[in-house]
C-alpha cells in the first residue's frame, strides 16, 4: 500500500510541477524579456524637394538587433537637423500605437540645400536615428536673371547680354531648349539673332549692338514661350572718348 501510495506522490509532482512544487511550495515562471526599444529609423515623404516647400518626417521605432518595428505608443520624439537648417512644426512629436512619429519639416529657400534629420529621447544618443539625406532642388521657372557686359557703352558699339532661368527663391533652374525672344527699348539697335535656346545651365547670351546715337538708353528684354521674361539695366550709349580727345588735340 505505501508503495502505491508514492507512486501516485511521484505522478501528482511531474503533472504539477510547472505550477507547484513537490514540497508545496509554489514554482516561480522566469518573465519574458522584452527587447528594449533604443533606435529609430528615419525617412523622409520626398528626398528631392522643391527649395522652400514641406516634407513629411516618419521615425519609426525599431528593435536595434534587427530593426524589426516595434509598436511602442506614448514614446516623445525630439527632432533636430544635423545639416543645413530648416524648421519643424513642433519640436516634439508622440509616437503612435504603431511606434511611429511624424513631424511636417519646412526645407530652406536654398536649391542643393542637404537636410539630414535627427529623432532622439531625452537627447539620448543611443536611440538617435539619422534620415538619408533629403537635398533641395530649384522649382519651376519664374522669371529670367539678365546681365550685360558693358552697361556703359560707345554708341554703335556691341554689348553682351546674357539671361538665365531662375525660380522664385532665386535657384537658378537648369532646364535647356526654352526658347528666348530678345526685345530692346530706345531707338535704333540690333540682335546678332531674333531668338535663342537656353543651354543645359538654363542659360543664354545674345549679343547687342546700340544705337549710334549717343545719348540713347536701351533696355532689353529677353521673353520666352511661357511668357516668362527678365530685363537687365538701362544701357546707356556715351560718346566715344578717342573722338573727344583726337577732336581737341586738332583744335576742331
Amino acid at each position: 500500500m505505501s508503495i502505491l501510495r508514492s507512486v501516485a506522490l511521484v505522478a501528482i509532482c511531474v503533472v504539477s510541477q510547472s505550477l507547484v512544487g513537490c514540497s508545496g511550495n509554489e514554482v516561480t515562471t522566469p518573465p519574458t524579456t522584452q527587447p528594449t526599444p533604443k533606435k529609430y529609423l528615419v525617412t523622409s515623404s520626398n528626398q528631392s524637394p522643391v527649395a522652400g516647400s514641406s516634407v513629411t518626417i516618419t521615425a519609426q521605432l525599431v528593435d536595434p538587433a534587427n530593426n524589426a518595428p516595434l509598436p511602442v505608443a506614448g514614446r516623445v520624439v525630439l527632432w533636430s537637423d544635423q545639416r543645413d537648417v530648416g524648421s519643424f512644426a513642433s519640436p516634439t512629436s508622440t509616437t503612435d500605437v504603431g511606434g511611429k512619429a511624424t513631424v511636417v519639416y519646412t526645407t530652406t529657400t536654398r536649391a542643393g540645400a542637404a537636410h539630414r534629420i535627427r529623432a532622439t529621447e531625452d537627447d539620448d544618443d543611443d536611440s538617435a536615428g539619422a534620415s538619408v539625406d533629403v537635398v533641395t532642388i530649384a522649382g519651376p521657372p519664374t522669371h529670367y536673371r539678365m546681365g550685360v557686359i558693358p552697361d556703359v557703352v560707345v554708341a554703335g558699339n556691341p554689348v553682351s547680354v546674357s539671361a538665365s532661368v531662375f525660380d522664385v527663391n532665386e535657384n537658378q533652374v537648369r532646364v535647356s531648349g526654352r526658347v528666348v525672344t530678345w526685345t530692346s527699348s530706345g531707338t535704333g539697335g540690333s540682335f546678332s539673332a531674333a531668338t535663342s535656346l537656353t543651354d543645359k545651365d538654363g542659360s543664354v547670351t545674345v549679343n547687342f549692338r546700340t544705337s549710334a546715337t549717343v545719348g540713347v538708353t536701351h533696355v532689353v528684354t529677353a521673353t520666352d514661350s511661357s511668357g516668362f521674361k527678365g530685363s537687365t539695366t538701362p544701357i546707356v550709349t556715351v560718346v566715344d572718348d578717342g573722338f573727344v580727345f583726337s577732336v581737341l588735340s586738332s583744335g576742331g
